[in-house]
């Protein structure tokens, strides 16, 4: 018997109640439902912590936040702690990444990926943008959040790893792989091609939790 193939896709702030197979009736995820409707679903399953870095370090080592040290973003995976792809016992797997790493180097392969396609700061997908015409709004080659996240959907960051995954997979349909899928959105500054889509009169908001909400650089108030 053939062994199975894994795709992971990992949105980021993905909340539960945004799907429908959690009870969730508000928000329209046609494509999400869909899958949820054809696969197994967990109803007891947790992050072992609620940011990012300590919680895919977790993901991709097996690991408590505890164990590794890795309690705050922005702190790079050390070697002693050994990944999901380079653990899988089978080499024949072709390991795959794409979209958000945040685990230091998000720009090169990493940890056991043969492939890998960055999205964040200077990347594949800001060269992407600029082969098509867009300036950056930033030094380096860069581009904010805020400047991406008003482009169309054909140049959305969410669009261009759909792109490249089914490429992926349609080049590797008879092998064996491993392909994580990890998008930024839902994350700040929560703006994109479909604004439309639900109306604001529908959306619960309470303001009081909003205004405690500090400002930063990249996301001052009022204009996210």
């Amino acid at each position: 018997m053939r062994q199975p193939n894994l795709l992971v896709f990992l949105p980021d702030q993905q909340r539960t109640d945004t799907m429908a197979c959690y009870g969730g009736t508000k928000v329209h995820a046609p494509a999400l439902n869909k899958l949820a409707s054809e696969s197994v679903i967990f109803e007891r399953a947790y992050v072992t912590q609620p940011i990012c870095t300590p919680s895919r370090a977790s993901l991709f080592s097996g690991l408590w936040p505890h164990t590794t040290g890795y309690t705050r973003n922005s702190v790079p995976l050390e070697q002693r702690f050994p990944t999901f792809a380079e653990l899988v016992e089978n080499r024949d797997y072709h390991c795959a990444y794409m979209g958000k790493w945040h685990l230091g180097g998000d720009a090169s392969a990493q940890r056991g990926f043969r492939d890998w396609v960055s999205t964040e700061d200077v990347s594949d997908y800001s060269r992407f943008l600029i082969s098509h015409g867009i300036a950056p709004d930033r030094e380096n080659n860069a581009f904010s959040r805020r400047f991406i996240s008003t482009l169309s959907l054909e140049l959305s960051k969410p669009k261009f790893l759909q792109d490249h995954a089914c490429q992926f997979i349609k080049q590797h349909r008879r092998d064996l792989f491993v392909l994580f899928v990890a998008f930024v959105e839902p994350h700040t500054p929560y703006n994109g091609p479909f604004n439309e889509e639900h109306s604001a009169a529908d959306a619960e908001v309470d303001l009081d939790e909003t205004a405690l909400a500090p400002p930063t650089d990249e996301f001052p108030c009022g204009t996210v």
